[in-house]
């Protein structure tokens, strides 16, 4: 048989409990309890003491009932201060390799096919960049040596997640008709180490057909003092090197030299 209890009105409790690990070697535990969404009443892991987050009556009693709790107080300070800190430490030890793991970008560069002829519209490059590893990248298109500024040229996917842990990204920049420009892809990762990959757009080739592309399995192209032009850069892979490398649409085959 079932009561029905009245007077008291429904409420939700929430917990969290964490801890902190800095570089320097300092630590931080957290335990803090909100009701309804509020914060109610925090535990002081320094100084072993629990503190009331809100000044209504409820609040107060229920520090002062919790800090005659002396035990649970310590045990507590204990479970934060050590007891998560260790295991936070394990999980750091144990996690160094994927933590710090990188993965090398690889990018390619193509066109588009433009309008059936008599239609005038802009041609629209793709830089293609996957398999790079952390998050973190910057992409920028080079006429001419020159980075393009945000505008209506510039359109972006945003960093998008690949089914190996990895990321991939792709920036399309539309050209007029007739420019006489030539361009290239800029990928800079942390990855690799300071350089950034320059994959340049070949203009003689048939728009929608044409691929360039370099890979880390790329070429590596140092910007100091190197010059941008289609069709060279520096092997990164099996020693120094200029290579070439052409395909018959993206992902399609291709040789090198």
């Amino acid at each position: 048989m079932g009561r029905e209890v009245r007077g008291l009105d429904p409420f939700v409790t929430q917990v969290s409990v964490s801890c902190e690990f800095h570089p320097n070697g300092t630590s931080r535990g957290f335990y803090e309890a909100a009701v309804n969404g509020e914060d109610f009443i925090s535990f002081d892991a320094d100084a072993g003491t629990w503190v009331a987050r809100q000044g209504d009556k409820l609040a107060l009693y229920t520090r002062d009932l919790l800090n005659h709790e002396r035990s649970t107080a310590i045990t507590l300070q204990f479970l934060l201060r050590a007891t998560c800190i260790n295991e936070l430490k394990s999980f750091v030890q144990y996690g160094n390799e994927s933590l710090e793991r990188q993965g090398r970008p690889v990018a390619v560069v193509f066109a588009r096919a433009p309008p059936p002829a008599g239609i005038p519209a802009p041609l629209l490059l793709v830089c293609r960049v996957t398999g790079f590893y952390p998050r973190p990248i910057r992409v920028a298109w080079l006429p001419d040596g020159e980075e393009v500024g945000p505008g209506w040229r510039l359109n972006s996917s945003g960093i998008l997640p690949n089914a190996d842990l990895t990321y991939q990204l792709r920036s399309s920049l539309a050209v007029g008709p007739g420019d006489g420009h030539s361009y290239a892809c800029r990928v800079e990762h942390s990855s690799l180490g300071g350089q950034s990959l320059l994959i340049p757009w070949g203009r003689g080739t048939s728009p929608g057909l044409g691929v360039r592309s370099w890979s880390l399995g790329l070429f590596l192209h140092v910007l100091s003092g190197t010059g941008v032009g289609p069709g060279s850069g520096i092997g990164a892979q099996g020693g120094r090197g200029v290579s070439e490398g052409w395909g018959d649409g993206p992902g399609g085959a291709g040789w090198r030299s």
